[in-house]
Order: C-alpha cells, then structure tokens, then sequence
C-alpha cells in the first residue's frame, strides 16, 4: 500500500530508524484504508452506550476498536476481560 511508505518519523537518532523500518509494517489497515468508513460507524448508537464489555474483540476487531474509542468520547466506560484460556484479569478503561 502506498500510504504505508508515507508513515516516517523525522531521522534523528537509532530509535527512529526503528520506528520508520517497522511500523510501515504493523501500523493497523483501519487507519489508513477504511478510516472514513470506521470512524463514521454508528455515531449516534454510541452515544447511548454506558459500558460496552467484550473478552477479545478489542485485540482482534478495527471495527470494534473505533466503537470504543467512540463510546469512551461519550462518557462511557470500556470494560475487557482477558480471555477464559489465560489467568483472569481485568481491564477497564
């Protein structure tokens, strides 16, 4: 993808070469192929929303991870469970 290529830090020191080497290639999709499409999802549902809770979606959904960011803006709160195969924790934001 050519948008890729246009994700550059300014050189100035190791660590930014880093930066600019990988994250060309782990910088999510969403952000740079469906942005419009995502960020405009469900606008006025996520307005009414007061906890939304999930056990893995946050790690593998864009989707879901725009909705949040879109529920927190409003006030609400993002509750996630660690998965049942690992030791329980929670998280809340």
């Amino acid at each position: 993808n050519k948008n890729r290529n246009k994700i550059k830090v300014p050189e100035n020191d190791i660590f930014d070469k880093i930066f600019n080497k990988y994250n060309q290639n782990i910088f999510p999709g969403s952000y740079l192929e469906n942005f419009e499409k995502f960020y405009k999802y469900e606008d006025d549902f996520c307005k009414k929303i007061n906890y939304l809770c999930s056990a893995n979606l946050l790690t593998v959904s864009d989707i879901y991870k725009f909705f949040c960011i879109k529920v927190k803006r409003n006030g609400g709160n993002i509750v996630n469970f660690q998965h049942i195969n690992s030791p329980f924790k929670l998280h809340t934001q």
